[in-house]
Protein backbone atom coordinates (compact mmCIF):
# COMPACT_ATOMS: atom_id res chain seq x y z
CA UNK A 1 0.00 0.00 0.00
CA UNK A 2 1.25 3.47 -0.59
CA UNK A 3 0.07 7.04 0.57
CA UNK A 4 1.04 9.65 -2.12
CA UNK A 5 2.77 12.74 -0.89
CA UNK A 6 0.62 14.74 1.86
CA UNK A 7 0.79 16.73 4.74
CA UNK A 8 -0.62 16.62 8.35
CA UNK A 9 -0.35 21.03 9.25
CA UNK A 10 0.89 19.69 12.57
CA UNK A 11 3.46 17.76 14.19
CA UNK A 12 3.25 13.99 14.62
CA UNK A 13 5.11 11.45 15.77
CA UNK A 14 5.21 7.75 14.12
CA UNK A 15 6.13 4.27 16.12
CA UNK A 16 6.47 1.24 14.23
CA UNK A 17 5.84 -1.60 16.29
CA UNK A 18 5.31 -4.24 13.27
CA UNK A 19 6.58 -4.76 9.61
CA UNK A 20 7.72 -1.88 7.60
CA UNK A 21 6.83 1.62 6.57
CA UNK A 22 9.15 3.03 4.04
CA UNK A 23 8.96 7.19 4.12
CA UNK A 24 9.74 9.62 1.06
CA UNK A 25 9.99 12.95 2.38
CA UNK A 26 9.57 15.99 0.32
CA UNK A 27 10.23 19.79 -0.54
CA UNK A 28 8.15 22.42 -1.86
CA UNK A 29 9.90 23.60 -4.92
CA UNK A 30 10.53 27.62 -4.28
CA UNK A 31 8.78 30.08 -6.57
CA UNK A 32 6.57 27.45 -7.82
CA UNK A 33 3.25 28.69 -8.05
CA UNK A 34 1.26 24.66 -8.48
CA UNK A 35 2.64 23.69 -5.33
CA UNK A 36 5.35 21.60 -6.80
CA UNK A 37 7.46 19.02 -4.88
CA UNK A 38 10.70 17.06 -4.78
CA UNK A 39 12.25 14.52 -2.98
CA UNK A 40 14.62 15.61 -0.18
CA UNK A 41 15.16 12.36 1.28
CA UNK A 42 14.48 8.39 2.99
CA UNK A 43 13.57 6.79 5.69
CA UNK A 44 12.58 3.11 6.54
CA UNK A 45 11.00 2.56 9.65
CA UNK A 46 10.62 -1.06 11.10
CA UNK A 47 9.49 -2.51 14.57
CA UNK A 48 10.53 -0.13 17.69
CA UNK A 49 11.50 2.92 15.47
CA UNK A 50 9.52 6.41 15.79
CA UNK A 51 10.31 9.30 13.86
CA UNK A 52 9.06 12.77 14.79
CA UNK A 53 7.60 14.62 12.14
CA UNK A 54 6.89 18.11 11.84
CA UNK A 55 4.52 20.43 11.13
CA UNK A 56 5.38 21.12 7.34
CA UNK A 57 6.47 17.61 6.43
CA UNK A 58 5.55 16.39 3.36
CA UNK A 59 6.11 12.28 2.86
CA UNK A 60 4.49 9.36 0.95
CA UNK A 61 4.25 5.81 2.99
CA UNK A 62 4.62 2.71 1.23
CA UNK A 63 4.11 -0.22 3.51
CA UNK A 64 5.81 -3.57 1.60
CA UNK A 65 2.69 -5.64 0.98
CA UNK A 66 1.88 -8.42 1.75
CA UNK A 67 3.15 -8.05 5.35
CA UNK A 68 0.61 -5.93 7.57
CA UNK A 69 2.36 -2.69 9.15
CA UNK A 70 1.23 -1.98 13.11
CA UNK A 71 2.04 1.71 13.82
CA UNK A 72 1.06 3.97 16.57
CA UNK A 73 0.70 7.85 15.15
CA UNK A 74 -0.02 10.64 17.74
CA UNK A 75 -0.76 13.93 15.96
CA UNK A 76 -0.12 17.65 17.83
CA UNK A 77 -4.00 18.52 16.76
CA UNK A 78 -7.08 17.89 14.84
CA UNK A 79 -5.97 15.57 12.35
CA UNK A 80 -9.29 15.52 10.70
CA UNK A 81 -10.22 19.09 10.89
CA UNK A 82 -6.95 19.99 9.16
CA UNK A 83 -7.17 21.70 5.56
CA UNK A 84 -4.70 19.24 4.35
CA UNK A 85 -3.11 18.70 1.20
CA UNK A 86 -1.81 15.65 -1.39
CA UNK A 87 0.49 16.33 -4.17
CA UNK A 88 -0.53 14.18 -7.45
CA UNK A 89 1.86 11.02 -7.85
CA UNK A 90 2.87 12.10 -11.40
CA UNK A 91 2.22 15.40 -11.55
CA UNK A 92 3.59 16.06 -7.79
CA UNK A 93 1.30 19.19 -7.93
CA UNK A 94 -0.17 19.97 -4.86
CA UNK A 95 -4.40 19.64 -4.80
CA UNK A 96 -6.73 19.47 -1.23
CA UNK A 97 -5.88 16.60 0.55
CA UNK A 98 -9.01 13.70 0.12
CA UNK A 99 -10.50 11.76 2.87
CA UNK A 100 -12.74 10.04 1.09
CA UNK A 101 -10.44 8.94 -1.38
CA UNK A 102 -7.95 7.91 1.15
CA UNK A 103 -10.32 5.65 3.20
CA UNK A 104 -11.20 3.70 0.40
CA UNK A 105 -7.71 3.05 -0.14
CA UNK A 106 -6.94 1.94 3.48
CA UNK A 107 -10.34 -0.15 3.43
CA UNK A 108 -9.20 -1.98 0.35
CA UNK A 109 -5.60 -2.93 1.67
CA UNK A 110 -7.49 -3.83 4.82
CA UNK A 111 -10.06 -6.22 2.46
CA UNK A 112 -6.41 -7.26 0.79
CA UNK A 113 -4.47 -8.27 3.91
CA UNK A 114 -7.66 -9.94 5.42
CA UNK A 115 -7.73 -12.28 2.32
CA UNK A 116 -3.86 -13.12 2.06
CA UNK A 117 -4.15 -14.22 5.79
CA UNK A 118 -6.74 -15.93 5.73
CA UNK A 119 -6.08 -18.47 2.84
CA UNK A 120 -4.24 -21.99 4.46
CA UNK A 121 -4.60 -20.66 8.01
CA UNK A 122 -5.92 -23.37 10.48
CA UNK A 123 -9.37 -23.16 11.74
CA UNK A 124 -8.48 -22.28 14.86
CA UNK A 125 -7.63 -18.68 13.83
CA UNK A 126 -9.81 -15.58 13.20
CA UNK A 127 -10.02 -12.23 12.66
CA UNK A 128 -11.21 -10.09 14.84
CA UNK A 129 -11.55 -6.09 13.33
CA UNK A 130 -12.69 -2.54 14.86
CA UNK A 131 -12.88 0.74 14.05
CA UNK A 132 -10.81 3.00 16.18
CA UNK A 133 -10.66 7.15 15.88
CA UNK A 134 -13.08 10.01 16.43
CA UNK A 135 -15.01 9.50 13.36
CA UNK A 136 -16.03 5.75 11.99
CA UNK A 137 -15.07 6.33 8.72
CA UNK A 138 -11.31 6.95 9.47
CA UNK A 139 -9.02 4.15 10.40
CA UNK A 140 -9.57 0.64 10.46
CA UNK A 141 -7.74 -2.22 12.70
CA UNK A 142 -7.48 -5.90 11.73
CA UNK A 143 -5.52 -8.15 14.11
CA UNK A 144 -4.88 -12.03 13.62
CA UNK A 145 -6.68 -13.79 17.17
CA UNK A 146 -6.07 -17.77 18.20
CA UNK A 147 -9.16 -19.42 19.54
Amino acid sequence: MTIMPHNHLMWAVIDIYTGREDNIFWRRLPGDAGGKIEAAGAKSLGPRDAEPLGRDIIHTVTNPPPRLTGAIHVYGGDFFAAARSEWDPETLLERPFDLTKNIKLFEAANRAFVRFWSRDKPSDYHFVSGLFSRSPETEFNVRLTRN
